[in-house]
């Protein structure tokens, strides 16, 4: 798929990964001053939710796999799924009447995440 243009990823990662956004998240709704503790779980759901729904969107690209053999078809994919679950996200940040800075800072923990796995390539 995108291990050409990739390093192959470790299952170990992608849970560090993931646990590490949920983290940064929760450390941006404190700095937020979002004192409503249910507020914060909600949001965190719904960020967990998001994450899941890309996951899923993504098992038709593995199942591809053994079909196509374009690392660039697959890239432009995962583009997509990476756009719609952006666009889902500012959906529910504001749904739940939240500072567009929590999309913000989700944007720029996925750019901190991707320099760190490219950087690992090196």
């Amino acid at each position: 798929m995108l291990i050409p243009l990739l390093i192959k990823p470790h299952l170990n990662q992608e849970f560090i990964i993931c646990g590490a956004q949920l983290a940064f998240q929760f450390v941006v709704l404190l700095g937020l001053d979002i004192d409503s503790y249910k507020t914060q779980l909600n949001y965190l759901g719904h960020l967990m939710t998001v994450s899941l729904i890309g996951a899923l969107l993504l098992i038709p690209a593995i199942l591809l796999n053994h079909f196509i053999n374009s690392p660039y078809f697959f890239l432009s994919y995962f583009m997509l799924v990476v756009g719609f679950m952006l666009a889902e996200h500012m959906r529910r940040v504001k749904l739940l009447k939240l500072p567009k800075l929590l999309t913000v800072a989700w944007v720029l923990y996925r750019l901190i995440a991707l320099c760190v796995i490219l950087y690992q390539s090196l």
